[in-house]
């Protein structure tokens, strides 16, 4: 066993170099599943609402002058003519919100005008959640967050698309999405359309956090040490390195710490090196070979 151990630790060394897709994770895992969040401006099917209708997924509210308001987010198409055209036209995914019927709202001209747009989820639990998607924004995104846990967007105006995400733990099973919009920066006059446009390219939930097998809430060597110390164990958990919980710890286990292990390539490489020896690559691509075949068939043979 200990040799097996060994041979598997050398072989990783030399997968350290290779470039691993990231981990997908399915509603169909052990430890994971999609959260369902609609796109703005949509219907229970995804299909965008017609103009002035109120949208079911998302609320609104503001504050400075646009107190008050909401909480219906209102839906704004190319049928209403302006905003629309200045702002991004009509598609097939999503559609504007904004706190009326004409888009317009009142603003300061300091910019301390801020409108929330809220969408609401639930997970099985405390959970990491992800999200990822494309947004714009009427003056523009200031502010996202999830349970008041701010996520990174690039901020951009109306006329064009800036991404947003955030990946971060949340406790309980009811949860708040929210964008902040800011409305009359720099303007002369105080009034003026404002807007919300968001679709979602990942909305999931992960019972542990990726490749964090420790479970501290970063993955680091120390994961990487459970790995290798339990390196073709047999139903052992993910506590021991078992990160896909297929009942085996292996190759996929190490891919998934690799795709989420945070720091640049060279600290890797020296994280490994520091460790090993560097034997012949040729040489390790044949024990890695060997030695996962022999696990494989071990666990046939059991």
């Amino acid at each position: 066993m200990r040799n097996l151990r060994l041979a598997a630790y050398l072989a990783i060394t030399v997968l350290a170099t290779t470039t691993f897709t990231a981990t997908t994770f399915t509603a169909n895992t052990a430890h994971a599943g999609l959260i369902p969040l609609y796109n703005t401006g949509v219907d229970d099917s995804g299909v965008p609402l017609a103009d002035d209708a109120i949208d079911p997924h998302w609320t609104f509210s503001g504050v400075g002058f646009a107190e008050g308001l909401g909480p219906d987010a209102i839906v704004t198409t190319s049928v209403g003519g302006f905003p629309i055209g200045p702002w991004l036209g009509d598609n097939s995914d999503s559609a504007w919100l904004t706190p009326a019927a004409d888009a317009t709202g009142p603003g300061g001209t300091d910019g301390a005008t801020l409108y929330t747009f809220s969408t609401e989820f639930t997970t099985p639990g405390d959970v990491f959640v992800k999200f990822e998607g494309i947004q714009s924004g009427d003056n523009g995104m200031v502010g996202f967050d999830v349970d008041g846990i701010p996520g990174t967007f690039t901020g951009v105006g109306f006329n064009t698309w800036g991404d947003f995400s955030i990946t971060t733990k949340v406790t309980g099973t009811a949860h708040t999405l929210n964008f902040i919009i800011q409305n009359g920066a720099g303007e002369a006059t105080p009034d003026g359309p404002i807007g919300l446009r968001a679709e979602f390219s990942t909305a999931e939930f992960t019972i542990n956090n990726p490749g964090d097998v420790d479970d501290d809430g970063d993955v680091d060597e120390d994961d990487f040490d459970l790995i290798h110390a339990n390196f073709f164990g047999l139903d052992l958990g993910r506590s021991l390195g078992d990160l896909t919980q297929d009942g085996i710890i292996d190759l996929d286990d190490f891919g998934e710490w690799k795709d989420n292990f945070p720091f640049p390539a060279d600290a890797f490489e020296a994280l490994l090196l520091g460790r090993v020896p560097e034997p012949g690559t040729f040489l390790l691509l044949g024990i890695g070979t060997a030695v996962l075949s022999a696990g494989r068939a071990s666990r046939r043979r059991r």
